[in-house]
């Protein structure tokens, strides 16, 4: 049995819904850790869809997210803040509440809107050192001549 470990690719829901193309992120499970990177330009960033991505991720997998550490791994293929080559990988610290659905908010004028976070919350991306692992994985995103770059 191989227990090679190989990207997939999976879609997740835009926070921002008229925010540019489907988006879509590369993704990694290694023992108890994922790492996804985006793979959409100009829709709504890994960063402010890491909820959803999180949450996509463990449906397609089966998996309860508490049991995983999950990393955003942000390169120039999204991100243009980064020359190709660059990347930032980042630990998301999350609070996990299986049942929340989503928060109901009132308006000042009375409209109601229900919330799009569901049970995962990312309080924060701590920057974390990278595997060589997770470059080889991921050298088609982050670009020739890898090298960390942490904006924190």
């Amino acid at each position: 049995m191989s227990t090679e470990v190989s990207l997939k690719k999976i879609a997740y829901p835009k926070t921002i819904p008229h925010l540019g193309p489907e988006a879509y992120v590369a993704y990694a499970i290694m023992a108890r850790c994922v790492v996804f990177s985006g793979l959409t330009p100009n829709t709504t960033s890994t960063v402010n869809a890491a909820e959803n991505i999180i949450m996509a991720i463990c449906r397609a997998e089966g998996m309860e997210p508490n049991k995983f550490a999950f990393f955003d791994l942000q390169t120039s293929q999204t991100y243009g803040r980064f020359e190709p080559g660059e990347f930032e990988l980042s630990l998301l610290e999350f609070n996990y509440i299986p049942h929340f659905c989503g928060a109901v908010y009132k308006g000042s004028d009375g409209s109601v809107t229900i919330g799009t976070s569901g049970p995962i919350q990312v309080m924060s991306w701590e920057p974390f050192p990278y595997s060589p692992e997770v470059v080889k994985l991921f050298a088609e995103q982050i670009g020739p001549n890898p090298r960390q770059i942490n904006y924190g």
